[in-house]
């Protein structure tokens, strides 16, 4: 799939920028169905980032760690992997939690799953994440510079999307924009191309 990332003018985005870009849906990582929880996630880029925002459904969050680079992916969290020229042997993940935490590393997964992979954890400087909570979830925005994730847009770019889900009776749940069919997200021939759209070509 093409994964549409929209311009904007300004290096703050607003409301109708946000209401320009495209929504996509997660589904469910192992058999591509609906989740159990809706998660809408948009995205923009400017000048000099990158700008997500996930729209997340929930009514039991599990997310206890406040510390950038904690092992968030052990709790609730949205993710992104982001590779800036498509190599798919090296790119970066980016995770936030509802209580402004982020993970940010660099990895290197030379045999495309998760044998032999390795993580090189990365300073979160001039990263950012604000989260707006509500009563049938919370909304995660978040800029990620591009100067700390490879530099400008280029052609080739890919990424894939996530979610983890954890449920009261202790049982998780894992959703993707490009579900990678088996129990980890670290498949990155499942990642989407990257469309980088002007502002002209907004829908």
């Amino acid at each position: 799939m093409k994964f549409r990332i929209v311009e904007i003018e300004s290096e703050t985005p607003s409301a109708r920028d946000w209401a320009a870009a495209e929504p996509y849906l997660l589904r469910e990582n192992e058999q591509g169905v609906e989740p159990s929880h809706r998660t809408e996630l948009r995205a923009l880029y400017g000048r000099t980032a990158l700008y997500l925002r996930y729209t997340v459904e929930d009514d039991f969050i599990l997310a206890n760690m406040t510390e950038n680079n904690a092992s968030l992916y052990e709790e609730e969290a949205v993710e992104l992997f982001y590779s800036p020229d498509g190599n798919l042997t090296r790119y970066f993940e980016l995770e936030f939690n509802v209580n402004q935490a982020i993970f940010f590393g660099l990895i290197h997964n030379p045999n495309g799953n998760n044998l032999g992979m390795s993580l090189e954890l990365l300073a979160c400087d001039g990263l950012a994440c604000h989260v707006e909570r509500n009563e049938g979830g919370y909304t995660v925005t978040a800029s990620i510079p591009f100067a700390a994730i490879g530099g400008a847009p280029a052609n080739g770019a890919r990424c894939n999307a996530f979610r983890i889900d954890w449920f009261p009776e202790n049982r998780r749940e894992l959703n993707a924009l490009e579900p990678t069919r088996c129990n980890s997200f670290h498949i990155p021939s499942c990642f989407a191309e990257i469309e980088w759209c002007n502002g002209r070509e907004r829908s």
